[in-house]
């Protein structure tokens, strides 16, 4: 799902801006429970300044400790050894001086890059690298930069608690649309042991997170004992779960089958990161279309609920998707995945907001 919301960011952005901010919520998080509740914040990464600034503070205050975001490939690196972190600053600079964590998303397709063979330009899917290698070293620049002793922080440190640790290996592999229209579990764990071979030269204790997954069916079963059969339990040492339940207890029944699963193949070590989870409240009908106030309580709920039973689960993080609601891009049908925001399209406040908040900050 991530990717057409990356698309919609700077269009996200310009509407706005035009609007104006909402008001903020509640006050900072209490450190007990720092790295727990998250966000996917597409448009802030995006915004200008001012408007980032804006969010973030926002963001903090509804109870936000950890950001997922996009290291989209393709922006960073448009040019083989060329990088453009700027961007990238400044997001991870802003988040940290809010006292949040980054979880880093190593994804995207740079035209240098890409095994798009000819004939699929206009394919509606990522494509993943030619070269492993070329991965694993977009990785472990991200790592040098801003990880543990990382480069960047150098000028800052008095923030460099707040260096990334956590890196998920691309997004929804199980699904046609993000692994170059045919799933293949093998390539994904040969291109993601490239990766976390990489990251672990440079930080042997980085959390290293398989991409995340949008639900437990049969399908992605199998695609998870495949992925163990190429190696996948020498690669990663956590499991990336999405869930997009019908209700509350969805969610929890997807990370308990989650949690299963990977017990049962020895991996009980391994903590379970939720990275995207939410309700929609506009776009085509959908089981994951409900009306605001039904999303409010089920935002709440979800948090408490999934905070009370993280221990038994092991998990680590609960990452909403998403901070705000964006309109298709242009040529695009809408989607009930744009909707799943906090905030509608002119940044007022949906009643989800207070509920998240609520919730958020008085976790214990």
């Amino acid at each position: 799902m991530l990717t057409g919301k990356v698309r919609l960011a700077l269009v996200a952005v310009v509407l706005a801006l035009a609007a104006g901010p909402s008001q903020a919520l509640a006050a900072p998080a209490s450190v007990s429970r720092v790295g727990f509740v998250g966000m996917n914040a597409e448009d802030v990464y995006a915004g200008d300044d001012a408007y980032q600034a804006e969010m973030f503070a926002q963001l903090r205050a509804a109870g936000v400790t950890v950001m997922r975001q996009n290291f989209r490939w393709e922006y960073t690196v448009p040019s083989r050894g060329v990088y453009a972190w700027a961007q990238l600053d400044r997001f991870v600079l802003a988040a940290a001086r809010q006292r949040m964590k980054v979880l880093a998303l190593v994804y995207g397709e740079p035209a240098w890059a890409t095994s798009r063979p000819p004939g699929q330009e206009d394919a509606n899917c990522t494509f993943p690298p030619a070269d492993n290698a070329d991965y694993g070293e977009f990785a472990r620049q991200i790592v040098l930069r801003y990880g543990r002793g990382g480069a960047f922080w150098n000028a800052y440190p008095d923030l460099a608690a707040f260096a990334i640790t956590d890196y998920e290996l691309w997004n929804e592999p199980t699904l046609p649309r993000f692994w170059g229209c045919t799933p293949d579990a093998a390539a994904y764990v040969a291109m993601a042991r490239a990766a976390s071979q990489a990251i672990r030269a440079v930080d042997p204790q980085a959390t290293i997170i398989s991409a995340g997954t949008p639900d437990e069916t049969a399908r992605i079963r199998a695609y998870f004992k495949a992925a163990m059969r190429a190696g996948a339990r020498s690669v990663f040492t956590a499991l990336g779960v999405h869930s997009y339940g019908v209700r509350v207890q969805t969610v929890v029944n997807d990370l308990q089958s989650a949690r299963t699963v990977i017990d049962a193949a020895g991996l009980k070590h391994w903590p379970i990161h939720l990275t995207e989870w939410g309700w929609a409240t506009a776009g085509p009908a959908s089981v994951h279309t409900v009306s605001e106030p039904a999303q409010a309580r089920a935002v709440g709920s979800t948090i408490r609920l999934l905070w009370s039973q993280r221990h038994r689960l092991k998990l680590r993080t609960a990452i909403h998707y998403e901070w705000s609601d964006l309109p298709p891009p242009p040529g695009h049908h809408e989607f009930w995945g744009l909707n799943t925001g906090l905030l509608r399209e002119d940044l007022t406040a949906k009643p989800a907001l207070a509920s998240f908040s609520a919730a958020a900050n008085g976790l214990r």
